[in-house]
């Protein structure tokens, strides 16, 4: 009994750690309220003496024209440097060794072409990646302390550490300004930056209004689903104007596990809740007006939803991710199962399911028990279809690892695989703009972290960067890694 509670409690802890890894993925009501505690941004011209905190946004390479890196050059890939920690657990007749999160380092920008390459370095200690679309800023949230505590016998980040304040810092070096400080509405949770850097979204999030938990307090708050402990905040970086939404309806999970902007950047679809539902809504970032779903597309089946499938209670903490297509005709979410095994813990099975909802063609299909899990999904900007990054998990750290990324059309119907890294772990993709190269990070054995390319028509792969370029020393028990964030492109 007690070396299957022990089991059970492990497999909870690498269920835990599953989800960690995907808190640090993302791509792009009432009457709102004014959001506190919001520092006028300095865009354009740069911040008045006085205005910026030293330390923020230090390039440690040269620059482009106009003070810019890159100039020339198409799109930039912007990049988070991660440290993970090894952790041995002892069982009853086994040892088993697994990865766990433990913090964000830095952060970076690297060019395909090579050269102009960036290391930025953020104020404190940064809790969530560095969001940027284009070189005009970038933006990203810190907390004073390091949030680093130990939990179940690991090292993990404590998710609502005081002090978490959202920074914007500038790719030229001139140092970080506080956007968002805590206040009485809560502090900045996450962030997302809209398509040109126009709007910044962040839930502001309030431990003190936290709602009835139904996983019973085994979930941690930022990655529970079932809180109401947020609001949603919007600031207009080129007026100053802010504004608050979905108040008390909200949490960081479902801004993670639906948070995506529209093609032109003016508005943003998310999650909330309504009661003990979940409902999907569009808001638009000027006046914060919110639809639903079921008013934008009224034929689709929206009561055929298994939301206990997406959402569980209970020991499974893998929810759901969606992601709408940038056409807005198609939205596809996808969700892992662990399937424990008592005789080998270390070799847990994961499978996972994909459904697609047709939002033209008022379907919703399923595609359920597919091996291996999904790490990250990204749409392609012609809306054809989509690709998602898979690992194995069949055994110990860092043996288990096996990886590839495979590439749908728009139906959910499989074309091929694009790239495989054998003895590797793949986490975040992101397409180019013209849709004709897929970026990834990968690490594998060699405890080295990468950023890659592999083009769509040839499946040519080209590494971009390594953690060894940028002078760290491999570690198997704390190795770094690399994680990618996003493209950014030229600023106007």
């Amino acid at each position: 009994m007690k070396r299957a509670l022990r089991i059970l409690a492990l497999l909870l802890l690498l269920s835990l750690a599953c989800n960690l890894t995907r808190v640090l993925q993302n791509e792009r009501g009432a009457a709102p309220t004014t959001v506190p505690q919001v520092q006028p941004p300095c865009e354009g011209g740069g911040c008045e003496e006085g205005e910026p905190t030293p330390g923020g946004g230090q390039g440690v390479a040269g620059t482009g024209s106009e003070g810019l890196p890159g100039a020339g050059k198409a799109g930039g890939l912007l990049y988070h440097l991660a440290e993970w920690a090894a952790m041995d657990m002892a069982l009853p007749g086994m040892e088993c060794s697994t990865l766990n999160f433990m913090r964000l380092d830095d952060a970076g920008l690297a060019w395909p072409e090579g050269g102009d390459d960036l290391r930025l370095e953020l104020m404190d200690h940064p809790l969530t990646p560095v969001a940027a679309s284009t070189l005009a800023a970038y933006y990203y949230i810190s907390a004073p302390e390091d949030p680093t505590r130990e939990f179940m016998g690991a090292r993990a980040p404590d998710w609502d550490v005081p002090g978490q304040t959202l920074w914007r810092a500038s790719f030229t070096g001139d140092g970080a300004q506080a956007l968002v400080s805590p206040g009485e509405q809560g502090f900045p949770g996450d962030v997302l930056v809209s398509p040109g850097n126009r709007y910044l979204v962040f839930p502001l999030t309030d431990p003190s209004q936290r709602s009835a938990d139904p996983t019973g307090g085994m979930v941690a708050p930022k990655q529970n689903p079932f809180l109401t402990d947020s609001s949603l905040g919007v600031l207009d970086l080129a007026s100053g104007a802010s504004i608050t939404v979905l108040d008390a309806r909200y949490n960081r999970q479902l801004f993670r596990s639906f948070g995506e902007f529209s093609s032109d950047g003016k508005a943003f679809y998310t999650l909330m809740r309504e009661g003990d539902e979940f409902r999907f809504v569009r808001v638009e970032l000027s006046t914060g007006e919110m639809t639903d779903f079921a008013k934008l597309f009224p034929e689709f089946p929206w009561g055929a939803l298994d939301w206990g499938a997406f959402f569980p209670t209970g020991m499974d903490a893998n929810y759901a991710d969606f992601s709408l297509a940038p056409n807005e005709e198609r939205m596809v979410a996808f969700k892992n199962f662990v399937s424990p095994d008592m005789s080998n813990v270390c070799a847990a099975q994961v499978r996972h399911t994909i459904w697609v909802l047709d939002l033209e063609g008022n379907t919703l299909e399923s595609y359920p028990d597919q091996p291996w899990e999904v790490n990250a999904l990204a749409w392609s900007p012609d809306a054809m279809g989509f690709a998602i990054s898979l690992q194995d998990r069949g055994g110990c750290y860092p043996e288990y690892l096996q990886a590839r990324i495979d590439r749908f059309d728009r139906d959910g119907t499989l074309l091929e695989t694009l790239v495989s890294e054998p003895e590797s772990k793949i986490i975040r993709v992101a397409w180019s703009e013209d849709g004709q190269k897929l970026a990834y990070d990968v690490y594998g054995m060699d405890y080295v972290g990468r950023l890659k390319l592999v083009e769509a028509s040839s499946r040519r792969v080209q590494e971009v960067i390594n953690t060894q370029d940028l002078g760290i020393l491999v570690s198997a028990q704390n190795p770094i890694t690399i994680l990618l964030v996003g493209w950014v492109q030229q600023a106007d």
